[in-house]
């Protein structure tokens, strides 16, 4: 697939009107599920939710060593304005 990734029609109707998932669509295209997030992001092409049963480890509770990890690895990180936005809803939703 010659990069149609890159083409913003294709990589929207791919994701909202077919339904695939980045990770289907990484596959599909021989590049990574990062490559896509960053051109859909490039292309301000809204993302679906990430919750509920549509989550990765829907029904899963991580265990305590993995979350002390990943606040270990967040800790004196910065992010931007969007990044904080999104944690700050999420924290909320989850009270």
């Amino acid at each position: 697939m010659a990069r149609q990734y890159r083409d913003e029609s294709w990589l929207r109707s791919r994701y909202h009107d077919d339904g695939c998932t980045q990770a289907e669509i990484a596959d599909e295209c021989d590049v990574t599920p990062s490559c896509i997030r960053k051109w859909m992001q490039e292309y301000d092409i809204e993302t679906r939710d990430v919750k509920g049963e549509n989550h990765g480890l829907y029904g899963q509770e991580r265990d305590e060593e993995t979350k002390r990890q990943i606040a270990t690895s967040l800790r004196g990180r910065t992010f931007d304005a969007r990044t904080r936005k999104n944690v700050g809803r999420s924290r909320r939703e989850q009270r």
